[in-house]
């Protein structure tokens, strides 16, 4: 067999509710411009067509395709069913409300056989798609991630350029090396959303090896009403045992302030996304949560992720407002903070406008 046709990659693809999108995203796959990876579909109790879809599939394409059912578990029990089926070198995950990119896998292949040492975790650049504007849009941290491996070179060993922390937490958007993966036990956390963040620290940590493959990725569907990642409000709560296990795995293992910094970061990019976004009465319920996590962080750290990550002054009162025995109730009142975020937008306006004068 040519070595470019070998088994190389599986892609596993949790699947619940989706029928509408699941053609697209399957076929995305078998339609590669290199057929030299294998495809889990795992079932994840799904209620609408999904299943007889992913079935139809399978018996299509038994060399290629495995199908899985479950119960209904989750998102990150279903990629964890998945991987217990993969016999591949390496393995990636891909929702399936997105579609893979068509070179993607030939991309992915050209890196492993150019490289004499094999990467831990390689990055893509996947692409958003609005349904609602119908229009491509840029990734989040495409110009952060492409600098830092312009700065850095081709190979980035993260504990060496800890700024990989502060890439976007977003599993689908790399591929892992099988064994890695089973050196360290690794498993998705199970029964809660945002089931991404913990893997992407501790991977990350891990790792000796990353790489950034260039015009791989996929796309990333947003504003579809059923995405397979979407929260309802009080899913958001899941945010304090998420971080929570974070911020305990990094101080138990003596990981630096600097490392440390980029999970602050990004728990506050969480936080004020969620505080914006979520209903009264969940929000009652996840400031005060919030504020018992925040209270059990050292301040050590805070000060940390205000020197690493340089935040923005609102983000810098959110936390104050959450540490604080006092203040951290005016949070939980969606009038009180839309009030407080009006104040400080007018007091940076007349800021800005007695610096000018000075100057």
């Amino acid at each position: 067999m040519n070595k470019l046709m070998e088994p190389l990659i599986t892609v596993i693809v949790p699947i619940y509710n989706v029928e509408r999108y699941l053609n697209q995203c399957v076929d995305s796959l078998l339609h590669q411009s290199l057929m030299n990876h294998k495809i889990v579909l795992v079932n994840d109790g799904t209620k609408d067509g999904s299943g007889e879809i992913a079935e139809r599939y399978a018996k299509q394409y038994p060399k290629i395709i495995t199908y899985v059912y479950q119960e209904n578990a989750g998102l990150g029990a279903a990629r964890n069913t998945g991987l217990k089926y993969v016999d591949t070198p390496y393995v990636m995950f891909l929702d399936s409300d997105d579609w893979m990119m068509p070179r993607t896998i030939e991309h992915v292949t050209k890196e492993v056989h150019s490289s004499t040492d094999d990467f831990d975790m390689a990055f893509m650049m996947p692409v958003v798609y609005n349904m609602s504007s119908c229009k491509y849009e840029s990734w989040k941290d495409e110009e952060y991630l492409t600098e830092i491996f312009r700065e850095n070179g081709r190979i980035i060993n993260p504990r060496q350029v800890p700024e990989l922390y502060g890439t976007e937490a977003n599993i689908c958007r790399c591929v892992f090396r099988v064994s890695f993966l089973r050196e360290h036990d690794f498993r998705f956390p199970e029964g809660v959303k945002w089931e991404d963040v913990f893997p992407h620290f501790y991977l990350l940590y891990w790792s000796r090896r990353c790489v950034f493959i260039k015009n791989a990725g996929f796309f990333y569907r947003i504003n579809s009403g059923n995405q397979i990642t979407a929260s309802v409000s009080s899913d958001r709560l899941d945010m304090i045992p998420v971080f929570s296990s974070a911020f305990v795995y990094a101080i138990e293992h003596d990981w630096t302030k600097v490392e440390i910094a980029y999970i602050f970061s990004m728990m506050m990019d969480f936080i004020v996304w969620s505080l914006h976004a979520t209903t009264r009465k969940v929000q009652v319920q996840l400031v005060k949560g919030l504020h018992e996590m925040c209270r059990a962080i050292p301040k050590e750290y805070y000060k940390a992720y205000v020197k690493v990550t340089k935040p923005s002054k609102m983000n810098r009162l959110i936390w104050l407002g959450l540490y604080s025995p006092v203040f951290y109730r005016i949070l939980g009142n969606n009038h009180n903070l839309r009030s407080a975020r009006q104040i400080y937008q007018k007091a940076e306006k007349l800021n800005r406008i007695r610096r000018r004068r000075n100057e």
